[in-house]
C-alpha cells in the first residue's frame, strides 16, 4: 500500500502547484490509493439481519405511477390478451387459472401470455425510439441554429454568444439575447 501510494505520488508530482500546501495534496492521493484498495480487495460489511427478521416489516410498495403506466399500456392490446396479461403478471394468477378464466386451454393461455407480452414490447420499444428521435431531431435543430448565429456573427466571442443564445432557445431554456 505505501509503495502506491509513493509511486502514485511520484507519478503525479506534476499535478502539485508550488507554493500550495502539501499534506492536502498527499492526504488526497494517499485517501484514493486506500479506496482503490479496498474495492479491490472486496472490503464490504457484513451484518447479519436474522436476528432482526422479526421486528423488520415486508412492505412492498410498488411506484405509484407503475399502475397506472401498466393500465396505459394494456389498453393498447386487445382485452383478452390485457386480462390474461393483468391475471397474470399483476395479480399473480399462474396462466392455467386465468387461461381458465377466459375459457382458454393451459397451453393457449401459456402462448397467449407470450404474445401479449412480446406485443407490450413491441409497443414500449416502439415509443423509446420514438422520444430518442424527438430528442435527437430537437439536438439537431438547436445544433444548426447555432452554427447558423455563430458563422453571421463572425466567429470568436461574439459567435460563442450567440451559438449559446441560440442552443439555450433550442432547449427551450427561454434564454433571451441582449439588445
Amino acid at each position: 500500500m505505501l509503495q502506491e501510494v509513493l509511486l502514485a505520488l511520484h507519478l503525479k508530482r506534476h499535478s502539485w502547484q508550488p507554493g500550495a500546501p502539501v499534506r492536502p495534496w498527499v492526504h488526497a492521493i494517499a485517501r484514493y490509493k486506500l479506496i482503490d484498495a479496498c474495492r479491490r480487495r472486496g472490503a464490504a460489511i457484513h451484518v447479519p439481519i436474522e436476528p432482526f427478521a422479526e421486528s423488520l416489516e415486508e412492505t412492498r410498495l410498488a411506484p405509484p405511477l407503475a399502475g397506472r403506466d401498466a393500465e396505459r399500456l394494456l389498453a393498447q392490446i386487445d382485452p383478452r390478451a390485457a386480462a390474461l396479461v393483468r391475471a397474470v403478471t399483476l395479480e399473480g394468477e399462474s396462466a392455467e387459472a386465468a387461461g381458465a378464466g377466459l375459457r382458454l386451454s393451459a397451453g393457449a393461455a401459456r402462448v397467449a401470455l407470450h404474445r401479449a407480452l412480446r406485443r407490450l414490447g413491441e409497443i414500449v420499444e416502439r415509443k423509446k425510439r420514438d422520444q430518442s428521435a424527438r430528442y435527437r431531431g430537437a439536438d439537431r435543430r438547436a445544433r444548426a441554429r447555432a452554427g447558423a448565429g455563430a458563422a453571421a456573427a463572425g466567429g470568436g466571442l461574439l459567435g460563442l454568444i450567440a451559438a449559446a443564445l441560440a442552443l439555450g432557445r433550442g432547449a427551450g431554456l427561454g434564454v433571451r439575447g441582449v439588445g
